[in-house]
């Protein structure tokens, strides 16, 4: 009998090839996936962020404008001395200047419609410290410019509005001052915003007190401030004076506005931009 050939050994198969479990995977990749998106996410946001930035930083800014005007529109209407002057507001032009207290000069450089004078009062760069001797508005500092109202109809001069601040007795008063063309004349006093005690400081608020400064020469011929808030007769025994009487109960408040008065109608305040408006400068 012819041999048999042997037989073959048993092919020995291949040995698995094993993969990563999906979650061994999971362990491996999680991280660095997240920190991915995490990441794409985040420049996404600031993308978006920056150029929302940009294009609503005209609109807040007219918005602010807009608001800021607004309230100037309604507290001047709301005064005895200017109502008549804003009866028909169509015809009224009410512009913003930023002018250069030491100069009286107009600042194109700033915008009105954001410029903050308190704020930049404490800014090294863009305010200074006032003299105590000269502080009589109680500010400590000051800034460099200041923003004021022109108001004008059918092209001509009507009135200067002056925003004032200083110390009353229990808070800062912000108010603001309307003058005639002629500059020394006060159309209106408005008493916008303070902090004075309830049922006694409040009195400056008053219009009878108000309608005081209505008609009176706030400025001698020589633009230097000659009106105050005084009690008994002190004024009257001073030539040239122009008395306010000050509020019964209230006077250092009362006071507190003829000073901020009397210091930004002042040659460390408005002055200067007065005393150009006075020239002709601006009519």
């Amino acid at each position: 009998m012819p041999d048999l050939p042997a037989p073959l050994p048993p092919e020995r198969s291949a040995p698995p090839v094993l993969s990563p479990s999906p979650a061994h995977a999971h362990r491996r990749d999680g991280p660095i996936r997240t920190i991915v998106v995490s990441l794409l996410v985040c420049l996404g946001c600031s993308i978006i962020v920056s150029i929302s930035t940009v294009l609503l930083r005209p609109l807040r800014a007219e918005h602010a404008r807009q608001a800021r005007q607004g309230r100037i529109d309604e507290a001047l209407a709301a005064q005895p001395g200017l109502s008549g002057l804003l009866d028909e507001l169509p015809s009224v032009d009410l512009e913003l200047w930023v002018v250069e207290l030491a100069t009286g000069t107009r600042s194109s450089e700033i915008d009105p419609s954001t410029f903050d004078p308190e704020r930049a009062a404490t800014d090294p760069a863009a305010g200074r410290l006032v003299p105590v001797e000269r502080d009589i508005a109680r500010i400590k500092h000051q800034a460099r410019h200041g923003v004021v109202t022109v108001v004008r109809r059918g092209g001509k001069l009507e009135a200067l509005v002056l925003p004032v601040y200083g110390r009353g007795y229990a808070s800062v008063i912000h108010a603001s001052v309307a003058l005639a063309p002629d500059g020394r004349t006060i159309q209106a006093l408005i008493v916008q915003e303070h902090g004075e005690t309830a049922g006694i400081g409040t009195q400056i608020e008053d219009p009878e007190w108000l309608g005081q400064w209505s008609g009176k020469q706030a400025l001698d011929e020589q633009g230097r401030p000659v009106i105050e808030v005084a009690t008994g007769k002190s004024a009257d025994d001073e030539p040239g004076r122009v008395r306010i009487d000050a509020v019964s109960g209230a006077t250092r408040s009362s006071v507190g506005v003829g000073n901020m008065i009397r210091f930004w109608l002042g040659e460390d305040g408005y002055g200067p931009f007065i005393a150009r408006v006075r020239e002709g400068e601006l009519r």
